[in-house]
């Protein structure tokens, strides 16, 4: 009965860690796919900079070409200086979404382990249990079997 105590004890404090484990599995499936939504948005976000930039880049490189004046030179110059800075905007942009990116696929790939890991220690209290309902039944059925031999031995010796 102290074996079946035990196992029972057991199971409880698996089920525990079962439960915890599909948390924290949940957990980081959500923040994953929170990573992979940020991600894609910067990844959006350094597409849009980086067309910008070229438009800008464009833009400074004809009018170096087609107009002369130091106005014009001016505005050029800051124009090509600000589609530089854009340019390196969205190129560290589209750096922190590739690690987001990693970050989130390593996420995806801890919270499946986990959850396979859960689903096998379920597993294994779920078989603990009818185990234990095995031995339950077991000790019943000798406890039976032992009332039975104390009041009418003829039955139990037929047993033997």
């Amino acid at each position: 009965f102290i074996i079946l105590q035990r196992s029972l004890c057991h199971t409880q404090t698996e089920c525990v860690c079962v439960t915890a484990c599909h948390v924290h599995s949940t957990a980081c499936h959500v923040h994953s796919t929170a990573c992979l939504l940020h991600s894609t948005a910067c990844l959006l976000h350094s597409t849009a900079c980086h067309v910008h930039s070229t438009a800008c880049l464009l833009h400074s490189t004809a009018l170096l070409h087609y107009c002369m004046s130091s106005a014009c030179l001016l505005h050029s110059t800051a124009c090509h200086v600000h589609s530089t800075a854009c340019h390196l905007h969205s190129t560290a942009c589209l750096l922190h979404s590739t690690a987001c990116l990693l970050h989130s696929t390593a996420c995806i790939l801890h919270s499946t382990a986990c959850l396979l890991h859960s689903t096998a220690c379920h597993l294994h209290s779920t078989a603990c249990l009818l185990h234990s309902t095995a031995c339950l039944l077991h000790s019943t059925a000798c406890h039976i079997n032992g009332t039975a031999a104390n009041t009418q031995p003829h039955i139990f010796l037929q047993h033997q």
